[in-house]
């Protein structure tokens, strides 16, 4: 399955495509999603951006998965796995990966609610959805 993203964070954006492939292991009670870029997608019919023009990728790199199977000591947790590289085109991208690129992903998020806070205000109760 092809995916279109289109990312906004404070007054950055992101865009690019990722082709996702869903794996399935019913006897392992196991389920895998991985992706990756998309070479060349303004190649691929009937990809368009929010103004009608071909999608183009502005990242260099964006590959990851997901994996969801029993915890194991205990069969009624889940364990959830989760991995991502990403590489971007311009300076600034590579700049702000590098910054986030390092930490654990509840320091990413610690990171975003900080930034956040600064540009809404001291009082705004701003803070992104951590689920």
């Amino acid at each position: 399955m092809d995916f279109w993203t289109r990312v906004k964070f404070l007054g950055w954006e992101t865009r690019y495509l990722i082709r996702i492939v869903h794996l399935e292991d019913p006897r392992g009670s196991r389920y895998r999603s991985y992706w990756t870029l998309v070479d060349q997608p303004a190649q691929v019919a009937g990809c368009l951006d929010a103004e009608q023009r071909p999608c183009e990728n502005d990242l260099a790199l964006n590959i990851g998965s997901h994996q969801f199977e029993p915890y194991p000591d205990n069969p009624d947790w889940t364990l959830h796995t989760y991995t991502l590289k990403v590489g971007g085109k311009h300076w600034f991208q590579r700049a702000a990966l590098d910054w986030v690129g390092t930490r654990s992903l509840r320091e990413v998020v610690q990171c975003l609610r900080q930034a956040g806070e600064k540009a809404a205000g001291p009082r705004s109760g701003w803070a992104p959805d951590q689920r």
